[in-house]
């Protein structure tokens, strides 16, 4: 969360709906938000960030600040929603006010009623599309589009010949192929769970839990059978524990082959114990040659998977 550029109508200041409802300082919040905000318009909600980005260096408790959001959200000025369990808001009135040209790509999930267009040049941002009729009890209607988007999709979505389906979307295709993923998923998961050791049950229960990483039950349980053919005198859970605690640090990437990371980790982990071992029984090599030894195929390796 941090703070960016944003534009102030001059009636803002003279909202009598809002002057009634919260205190100087209860205005002052709601703008801040609007700097808080994406250009989606989606903030997280977290009222002890507001108060340390701003209203650090004042006395007013967060206790005063939870008080004032809720206010917002009981006003619609804030709608709340919930992705992934946990909890957001969208300023209702931010793209009424805010001009953008060329809107940023969300980070934050979106609501069902707001959809991310990419734009098909190159080097140029796409844009949003919120549907105000799918806001319950919003107290606005209609669809605006704001950035980027060609004239043909804006016409499409004014005639209604297409709705929203953003990747986020309660109802969305994506959503429903995901729950589909998830059943069938689940029927993997029985079907192994006769023949998967415990051992390899907590693997995947520690794989499930790293972020970004692309779980797959019958993909994950194959992939684990391997890595214990490959290197079998390595303690696979207690490697997985380490690379999970360093994935806390260095975590995953929409890029990254997380996969090819765990075989590499794998691999050096194996070399570790070879080495070790060949320390105890070489006849007078030094340990500092099998390091330099050790060192070379990181290096190797390092350069074959880049």
């Amino acid at each position: 969360m941090q703070l960016s550029k944003r534009m102030v109508k001059p009636d803002y200041w003279t909202d009598t709906e809002l002057i009634k409802l919260l205190p100087p300082a209860g205005r002052m919040l709601y703008q801040g938000l609007w700097h808080l905000a994406e250009s989606s318009g989606v903030i997280e909600a977290d009222p002890f960030a507001y108060k340390m980005l701003l209203f650090s260096i004042d006395d007013i408790e967060v206790s005063v600040i939870k008080k004032w959001v809720d206010i917002l959200v009981e006003s619609k000025k804030l709608i709340p929603f919930i992705k992934d369990n946990k909890k957001y808001y969208f300023l209702k009135n931010f793209h009424k006010h805010q001009a953008l040209r060329s809107p940023g790509k969300p980070e934050l999930p979106l609501p069902d009623f707001v959809e991310y267009i990419e734009n098909e040049e190159k080097y140029k941002s796409g844009g949003y599309i919120i549907n105000y009729d799918m806001i319950e009890n919003g107290n606005c209607s209609g669809i605006k589009i704001i950035g980027n988007i060609k004239e043909c999709i804006r016409e499409q979505y004014k005639n209604g010949t297409v709705s929203l389906k953003n990747e986020y979307g309660r109802d969305s295709a994506t959503n429903k192929n995901k729950k589909e993923k998830e059943n069938i998923e689940k029927e993997l998961e029985e079907e192994y769970e006769v023949s998967a050791s415990t051992t390899e049950r907590q693997i995947l229960k520690i794989l499930k839990t790293i972020i970004n990483y692309p779980y797959d039950y019958e993909t994950d349980i194959n992939h684990i059978r391997d890595l214990k053919t490959d290197y079998p005198e390595v303690d696979l859970l207690n490697e997985i524990k380490k690379w999970k605690s360093y994935k806390q640090d260095n975590p995953l990437k929409k890029k990254s082959n997380p996969r090819l990371q765990l075989r590499n980790w794998m691999s050096n982990a194996s070399d570790w114990n070879r080495d070790n071992h060949e320390s105890k029984y070489s006849d007078g090599e030094s340990s500092e040659l099998l390091r330099e030894k050790r060192l070379k195929k990181q290096m190797e390796r390092a350069e074959k998977y880049g």
